[in-house]
């Protein structure tokens, strides 16, 4: 359509040309004729011209019309570049370098493989006692006595004060990053271990088990077997191994360790 346009345009402008140079002006001698056949002229101009306008107006919708087949693409995200698996924790350990972590925490080693069994163990409810040893607290488990009734003592709970405290200071957005970042080596040990989920499914599975945990009682009562205590409400003694373990924790370490958890979870799912 516009090609066609064109070639309309330039004839009607090869036309003009032609009859501005071969059209016969009079002269002075001939004025009368000339006013009596001005208007006849003009007549014949402003045809010339209209239908020049016309052209010019197809030939612009034409033009516009038109679409650019360069399409320009946005620039692509760039990937972090990930270590093999058995040389990972030096990555893991620069990667959380400013984080404030204890030395305890970050010297040991794999660190992905811990971590993938970790978020295994805890979404099957299970206590991963191997992985978390080294944060097991010190001192004995602690009791109150009223009358006949056994008490958890609060002493237990500020056992896991610091714990929480360090769990707290870890900046959430850029912790959610990192899980997202080593996905595909915590993939490589969830099959070292024998399972086939993917580490997202497995990680809010531990997740779901941190939050969906009740509100605690101020008091939580225990009873004594023949060699350890046991809480003497029948749905929490009835809870997994995991479950139990953030019972111990009490209360208010329980409530900000959930406060977290629903953050990290909450700006995972959309990194």
């Amino acid at each position: 359509m516009l090609k066609k346009g064109l070639l309309v345009g330039a004839a009607l402008l090869i036309g003009l040309f032609l009859l501005f140079l071969f059209y016969p002006f009079p002269d002075e001698s001939s004025s009368v004729q000339k006013d009596a056949d001005n208007s006849g002229q003009e007549g014949e101009l402003s045809e010339l011209k209209e239908a020049q306008s016309t052209v010019l107006r197809q030939i612009s919708r034409d033009s516009s019309a038109v679409k650019p087949d360069v399409q320009f693409e946005s620039e692509p995200k760039i990937a972090t570049k990930l270590p093999p698996l058995r040389e990972s924790d030096e990555f893991i350990r620069d990667k959380v370098s400013d984080w404030g972590l204890p030395k305890l925490w970050v010297d040991n080693e794999s660190l992905i493989a811990r971590y993938a069994a970790l978020i295994a163990s805890t979404s099957r409810g299970e206590l991963p006692r191997r992985q978390l040893a080294f944060l097991v607290p010190k001192g004995n488990f602690k009791v109150l006595r009223d009358g006949e009734k056994i008490f958890a003592s609060p002493e237990n709970y500020r056992r896991f004060d610091n714990f929480v405290d360090l769990v707290e200071q870890v900046p959430v957005g850029r912790l959610a990053q990192l899980l997202r970042e080593i996905d595909p080596l915590v993939r490589i040990s969830l099959r070292q271990l024998g399972l086939s989920g993917a580490p997202e499914s497995i990680l809010l599975g531990a997740f779901d088990r941190i939050l969906s945990m009740p509100r605690l009682p101020s008091r939580i009562e225990l009873v004594q077997s023949t060699v350890v205590f046991e809480f003497a409400d029948p749905s929490l003694e009835s809870l997994p191994e995991f479950e139990k373990q953030l019972i111990r924790m009490g209360p208010r370490n329980l409530e900000r360790l959930q406060n977290y958890t629903r953050k990290l979870k909450s700006i995972y799912l959309k990194t």
